[in-house]
């Protein structure tokens, strides 16, 4: 992999780890909101909302699963080894173009 493509994927997988962390931080602020509708007593239908705090705790942990790889691909590439699987063998531009977190 030649130096202008590592570049170019790290400027991508940096543009990904700053949009999740935004949503992660969007999803946090409205949880925090809706605690505190719930302790004013505010919202009616308390199992709703209750369901779709449990859907955002979800997918705030599938976004922290995805930061924690983006976070390995930009080690792997501080280190010398992204877009090598473990056995060393090279991983094709192509998939990593499809996802850039790719693991073999």
């Amino acid at each position: 992999m030649t130096k202008a493509q590592l570049k170019e994927f790290e400027e991508i997988l940096r543009h990904r780890f700053q949009k999740i962390q935004a949503h992660i931080q969007t999803l946090l602020e409205e949880l925090d909101e809706i605690e505190e509708l719930q302790e004013l007593e505010e919202i009616k239908d308390l199992d709703k909302i209750a369901e779709l705090s449990d859907t955002e705790k979800r997918t705030i942990k599938e976004l922290l699963t995805q930061k924690r790889a983006i976070l390995l691909a930009l080690e792997k590439i501080q280190n010398g080894t992204y877009g090598y699987c473990k056995d060393g063998s090279e991983i094709a531009i192509e998939k990593l173009r499809e996802n850039p977190i790719y693991e073999c």
